[in-house]
């Protein structure tokens, strides 16, 4: 079973010319597939994206202000940070076999301070419901990474 994706080399050229094009805009960065595991290391070839060590490379580099990274394609949430940049996995909201939730995220303009809110489901009243934010809005802003 092949769950892996690309990017791919033209829209690589893509992705950096936007980044250029305006590096004083803070920028979010939003894909399905993750760039990197909860524990930092590269996704499975079978599930992963080929080229995410290249897209890794090109964020990096980038002088874009890149608030967040953001992904789902894997089921568990998670932070990570990289040389520059904080990775959040969303997680999974549908998938009950794991702690299934979403995020509802605030980031001030002026200080681009990002504040994460964790929607998790409650099995016992089949809802949503909030949890502790504390700990995804500290990984952000100290760029570490967090299994949520």
């Amino acid at each position: 079973w092949d769950a892996s994706g690309s990017v791919g080399p033209a829209q690589l050229a893509q992705v950096e010319a936007l980044l250029a094009a305006d590096p004083n805009t803070p920028t979010i960065v939003a894909l399905h597939y993750g760039l990197l595991r909860y524990d930092g290391r590269s996704d499975r070839p079978l599930h992963g994206l080929s080229d995410a060590p290249q897209l890794l490379e090109l964020l990096d580099r980038s002088p874009a202000r890149i608030i967040l990274v953001l992904h789902g394609h894997m089921h568990r949430a998670f932070t990570v940070a990289t040389a520059k940049r904080t990775i959040v996995c969303a997680g999974s909201a549908i998938d009950l076999r794991t702690d299934a939730g979403y995020f509802i995220y605030e980031i001030d303009l002026e200080t681009l301070a990002v504040r994460a809110e964790r929607r998790a489901w409650n099995r016992r009243e089949q809802r949503y419901e909030r949890t502790d934010t504390e700990v995804i809005t500290r990984a952000i802003a100290e760029r570490r990474g967090v299994l949520v």
